[in-house]
């Protein structure tokens, strides 16, 4: 199985340490896996000096010219992400880039469809924000406002006719959003779902999606951990931004940086603020902390107990 990932950046963002942080990772876990990195050619001619590391980690990169039309670059993203099927022949797991990979991964066990995505948020029939349900009115998709609605950071998926309709379906579908200036690929996934099935859930650990709370289950065994959300960056999750502006300024991960995310679960889960940050517990404690000094004192000598 191939592990492809899609990168667009200039050197005024962080796409390209997020690509770097990952894919570093992949490679570490994952030393025989054959990585392809799929860029726009304006990226590539940007990829020299300090943006160059990741020729050391991928086994081949391949330059698209994307069409015009799609100038910005979050429109570029769209269209190599929504291509990756007829770019890329064979069985392969596309990732996104703001993602650290923490364990080998090896193909689904009995995997009996072509293709496999981890539900977005770990949320089985999730209420849909009004912005996605509006995309959905434009596509004519008439749905109930909670379904089982899927993640596409990761996406599992056969080379096969079906899996190739599937994406040019989708794309086609993307590109009525884009021309009404909606550049969100998920709605138009859960419209090529509706219409061609052949989607099956992957479990959690595939795309752990630390922004959430129902990530936490699925930690312990994560495969993938995926950081950021529809919603913009977490602050749970600052370490990682701060991780990200060490590898632009100094033009490379350095070694603490590298040994943190090889091991990163156990750095993370032995981080008392990280294990429950993402829960409303995190609040509660932080409101009697505050308010109530000495409450505070006593339950966290007596969780101690526990921690021994």
């Amino acid at each position: 199985m191939k592990l492809v990932y899609c990168l667009t950046s200039t050197p005024k963002d962080l796409y390209y340490e997020q690509a770097l942080v990952s894919i570093h990772t992949a490679r570490f876990h994952n030393p025989e896996s054959e990585i392809i990195l799929i860029v726009d050619s304006d990226t590539n001619a940007s990829l020299i000096g300090n943006r160059s590391g990741l020729d050391s980690y991928i086994s081949e990169k391949i330059v698209i010219d994307v069409p015009e039309k799609y100038a910005s670059n979050v429109a570029k993203s769209r269209y190599l992400k929504l291509h990756v099927r007829s770019f890329v022949s064979g069985t392969l797991l596309f990732i996104d880039t703001d993602t650290i990979i923490v364990s080998p991964i090896g193909e689904p066990a009995d995997f009996g469809s072509e293709m496999g995505i981890v539900l977005d948020r770990h949320q089985k029939k999730r209420k849909l924000a009004d912005k996605t349900l509006t995309v959905f009115k434009l596509l004519g998709y008439s749905c109930p406002s909670w379904i089982d609605y899927h993640n596409s950071g990761v996406i599992y998926m056969k080379d096969s006719p079906q899996t190739r309709e599937f994406y040019e379906q989708w794309f086609r579908t993307w590109e009525k959003c884009f021309e009404n200036g909606y550049f969100v690929d998920q709605p138009s996934l859960a419209d090529t779902e509706k219409k061609l099935g052949q989607i099956k859930t992957l479990p959690g650990e595939w795309n752990c999606q630390t922004f959430v709370p129902e990530s936490l289950p699925y930690f312990s065994n994560a495969k993938i951990c995926h950081f950021y959300g529809g919603t913009g960056e977490n602050n749970v999750d600052e370490w990682y931004t701060r991780l990200l502006k060490r590898v632009k300024d100094c033009g490379t991960i350095i070694k603490t940086d590298a040994d943190f995310v090889q091991d990163l679960e156990d750095n993370l889960l032995q981080n008392e603020l990280y294990r429950i940050g993402h829960t409303a517990i995190y609040y509660a404690v932080k409101s009697i902390r505050k308010k109530h000094g000495g409450l505070f004192r006593s339950l966290n000598n007596f969780l101690n107990v526990f921690r021994k």
